[in-house]
């Protein structure tokens, strides 16, 4: 198989079919589109998710904190509390160990999270570090459920722009090469593209604001993001390209390297489903948050309109984008 996410077929039949759940405190397990499992506990949620580093090298303790943390605010919850599991190839120094549980620390401070434990451990299993960290979140069941679920008409919601978090990773760990086609300032901007990688803000103010879900945008990118989220619900989906902003440092990384944005990574991006998205892009960008409506749900069908006027159908996250590079 390729690298990258287990593809959503797989993922129904050689994972999910094997799961049972049995504990009634359990109100959302595993789904397509879901980013967290939740517990009821005496009428409070508990929320929880998991997710590793596997593609990145410089700054991938920060992205480890942020892309966990993601998944918790799409439920509209803070994260409270990480779990963080290293597994690094023999060989690692001590130094490398203290850089990356400093990079840790620091950017969990800054967010306002505990790391309450976990695992370390040297391996010959790994030939790169492996962060995998569990999330979770705690609050009022009722101050986030939604008023109804999504259905056709909503709608799509896009913050910030794609591939964010690919940008950053490439300019970090694919420096020396870029620099035959981007200047030192285009570097350090698009390396400065890890200050945007967290939906804590939006998640926050989305559920404040109406979404019925939210989801961040990882591995498949935004268009991904917009499959997961509309199969999950049994719907289908209008999305255009020309509503779909990427910057023009993103476009020239991407043109080099023959890969999609619109399908490449992009932590820090977070698709929301509403009922008035006129509304929710105001309320966001009243708080210094860009939004847009990118598309709309449907019955059935999924498609993508591009700018030159062709359309064709959506089809389901694949391999991201990212690993053609590194």
């Amino acid at each position: 198989m390729k690298a990258g996410k287990l593809p959503i077929e797989l993922l129904e039949k050689l994972i999910f079919s094997h799961i049972n759940i049995k504990n009634r405190e359990v109100v959302a397990g595993p789904a397509i589109g879901m980013d967290c499992g939740a517990l009821d506990i005496d009428g409070n949620l508990m929320v929880f998710t998991s997710d590793p580093i596997t593609a990145a090298g410089k700054g991938a303790g920060k992205l480890a904190i942020h892309v966990n943390c993601n998944d918790i605010a799409t439920t509209g919850l803070r994260p409270i509390a990480l779990l963080v599991t290293v597994l690094a190839p023999v060989g690692t120094t001590e130094e490398e160990l203290n850089d990356l549980a400093k990079e840790m620390s620091l950017e969990a401070d800054e967010m306002g999270v505990d790391i309450i434990g976990g695992h370390t451990e040297i391996t010959d299993a790994v030939s790169r570090t492996i962060i995998s960290v569990t999330a979770m979140g705690y609050g009022d069941r009722k101050r986030i459920e939604p008023e109804r679920k999504p259905q056709a008409g909503d709608a799509i919601i896009m913050t910030k722009v794609a591939g964010l978090e690919g940008t950053s990773i490439l300019c970090h760990d694919k420096e020396k090469e870029l620099q035959t086609i981007l200047s030192i300032e285009e570097l350090v901007e698009g390396q400065e593209y890890s200050r945007s990688l967290s939906v804590l803000p939006e998640g926050e103010l989305g559920r404040a604001n109406g979404a019925l879900v939210m989801h961040d945008v990882t591995e498949g990118g935004v268009l991904g993001a917009v499959w997961e989220l509309a199969h999950g619900h049994g719907l289908g989906a209008d999305v255009f390209e020309k509503n779909i902003p990427v910057t023009e440092l993103t476009k020239k990384i991407c043109v080099y390297y023959n890969i999609d944005p619109l399908r490449l990574i992009s932590s820090g991006t977070m698709i929301m489903i509403c009922q008035d998205g006129e509304l929710m892009v105001s309320r966001l960008k009243e708080q210094g948050i860009e939004a847009r409506v990118i598309g709309s749900l449907k019955n059935d069908g999924m498609f993508v309109h591009y700018k030159d006027g062709t359309c064709e159908e959506l089809a389901p996250p694949d391999s991201d984008e990212l690993f053609k590079v590194i």
